[in-house]
């Protein structure tokens, strides 16, 4: 049985490619007695900054940040009809809850100071509990 021959440069660069593969790899290893400097990326908010704000208790954005909505709904999860949000007393969404809730495609945001309520967008009714989803997050630049 005969071996393929192959080419002496084929040879070269697959070692010279493995060196550097193996170079780049242990690169990241860095040293194992350094402190940890990991960058930690977070796509869901910390648990204390979840707010939930119920049908008939308005609810203030603290100094400092900003509220992200991101969800209206119904807390008993009956879901018939829809909820209306609104920041200092200003409609800003109207939702149809007929599953029980609704998330928003993007977050509505409100500022600090701002008061935001929801409320059932047919009224009152003694079998809905209408709630706003959201998180505080800090404006950029702070």
């Amino acid at each position: 049985m005969t071996l393929p021959k192959v080419h002496p440069l084929s040879i070269v660069l697959g070692l010279a490619l493995a060196l550097a593969l193996s170079a780049l790899t242990s690169f990241g290893q860095g040293n194992r007695g350094a402190v940890d400097k990991s960058m930690r990326i977070s796509l869901d908010p910390e648990p204390e900054s979840i707010v939930q704000i119920v049908e008939g208790d308005p609810y203030t954005i603290p100094g400092g940040r900003i509220l992200m909505i991101k969800s209206v709904g119904d807390a008993n999860g009956i879901g018939i009809g829809g909820a209306t949000v609104s920041v200092n007393g200003v409609p800003v969404v109207s939702a149809r809850t007929d599953d029980g809730s609704a998330t928003l495609g993007f977050p509505v945001t409100a500022r600090p100071g701002d008061v935001v309520t929801v409320n059932d967008t047919f009224g009152p009714d003694p079998n809905t509990m209408m709630v706003v989803g959201g998180y505080l997050a800090r404006p950029s630049g702070h």
